[in-house]
């Protein structure tokens, strides 16, 4: 993830052990085992775009998951196209695309919605 150059953030590496939190996470997963994990630190907020860091986060899991031989990487694929709103994003992550060339997918789309909507704002 360091290695995609992300502006206004950085990423360390984690270790903690999950445990039961009284109306928060009664069961989480893996309770009392050592677990490892990346923390996102945000060091600019102005530079930092959360939908772009999702990208590369979701392809650098898949990509984790693909190289362990984990599959499913997504059980509930119905519900991932629910929440992503098209099919599309699946079929990256199922590719083997980095974030850069999802995010790079939807640039045309985004500039054309920038300019159809550039005549109805007032200010």
């Amino acid at each position: 993830l360091a290695k995609a150059g992300l502006p206004g953030i950085d990423f360390e590496a984690v270790s903690y052990t999950p445990r039961s939190i009284p109306n928060v996470a009664l069961r989480p997963r893996f309770v009392g085992q050592a677990v490892t994990g990346v923390r996102v630190v945000v060091r600019d907020v102005a530079r930092y775009t959360p939908l772009e860091v999702g990208m590369h986060v979701l392809a650098a899991v898949a990509a984790e998951a693909r190289a362990k031989g984990v599959a499913p990487l997504i059980s509930n694929l119905a519900m991932f196209h629910k929440i992503a709103g098209t099919k599309r994003l699946h079929r990256f992550v199922d590719g083997g695309s980095d974030g850069h060339a999802m995010i790079e997918a939807w640039q045309g789309e985004v500039r054309r919605f920038s300019e159809l909507r550039s005549r109805h704002l007032l200010y």
